[in-house]
């Protein structure tokens, strides 16, 4: 469980729910198809870093984790669904390897809008798309996708994603976000907050 994150209550609580749910049902040897997450809210409210920290608890449970480049082209996106997947030489058949799949800005990717609205047409069920000629798989049950975008998704796609926004920080989860990153980085602090 994401336990030492500061803010974002509502979003952590909601991605606990969906670890827990992994976890109970790998423990009884079953899969558990994951709604892809988008993750929305301004430039540095923590998206990236909040994905990270998911993929970091799926990792315990043997995901990996990849992340889709904002320019990725046609390529690129080839490239990396050969790595979440893998091919059986004897039979051809496709099966996905277990990983966390995260888009970053999202919304500036248009390659990235077109494979994800495919894909997610039937939602529960593995299945192979073509685009450009690269074949794309989808399989809510080994791959987790998180995207990361500052703008609304239209109401199609918003239906088909579990939205979690997030908000602004107070000004008391600002100084322990500070104090945190200066504690990282081996800086010692007065009891006032100046570097000792």
């Amino acid at each position: 469980m994401i336990t030492k994150y500061i803010g974002q209550t509502e979003a952590v609580s909601e991605l606990n729910q969906v670890l827990s749910a992994i976890k109970n049902e790998r423990k009884k040897g079953n899969n558990y198809a994951v709604r892809p997450i988008r993750l929305g809210g301004w430039t540095g409210a923590g998206k990236s870093h909040l994905a990270t920290c998911f993929a970091e608890h799926l990792a315990e449970l043997e995901y990996n984790y990849i992340e889709v480049p904002p320019n990725a082209g046609w390529r690129d996106l080839y490239r990396i669904f050969n790595k979440v997947s893998s091919v059986d030489c004897d039979t051809g058949k496709v099966s996905a390897i277990p990983f966390v799949i995260f888009w970053d800005e999202f919304h500036s990717q248009r390659i990235a809008l077109d494979i994800l609205k495919a894909m997610m047409t039937k939602t529960e069920e593995v299945h192979t798309i073509t685009r450009q000629g690269f074949p794309f798989i989808y399989d809510p049950m080994n791959h987790v996708h998180i995207v990361a975008s500052n703008f609304m998704l239209d109401k199609a796609m918003q239906r088909r994603f579990r939205n979690l926004e997030l908000t602004d920080y107070t000004p008391a989860e600002m100084r322990a976000i500070a104090l945190a990153k200066f504690t990282r980085a081996g800086v010692k602090l007065d009891e006032k907050g100046y570097e000792a």
